[in-house]
């Protein structure tokens, strides 16, 4: 019963592939834990950042989603965490340059 009710305090939850075949070669876990420190950084302690393994989409790696909103991010790299950091976790904005565009394809259908 305590893990259904912390969790009530987590406004998203984001999963990043650290899987070794593609996310886990392509520096996952190392930027899991940049991201995180990132976000501590920014005091941000409602987003649940979970390791996950294979997404199934190891081309376009590595790769990461976020619910609510169901927004996949792909191929990003440690360059690009400020600004989902700042933009999609602090500021609610979509990073369209690191969009997976075959989801994003999928959804408008």
């Amino acid at each position: 019963m305590s893990g259904l009710a912390d969790t009530k305090r987590y406004n998203r939850h984001l999963f990043i592939c650290v899987g070794s075949t593609c996310g886990g070669s392509k520096g996952a876990n190392e930027m899991f834990t940049m991201l995180k420190e990132k976000m501590r950084e920014k005091g941000i302690t409602d987003v649940l950042v979970t390791r996950s393994q294979c997404f199934g989409l190891c081309r376009a790696s590595p790769n990461m989603v976020i619910y609510p909103e169901g927004v996949w991010y792909s191929g990003y790299r440690e360059s690009d965490l400020d600004d989902i950091v700042e933009q999609h976790l602090v500021n609610g904005k979509v990073v369209h340059r690191l969009l997976d565009k075959r989801r994003e394809m999928i959804r408008q259908l």
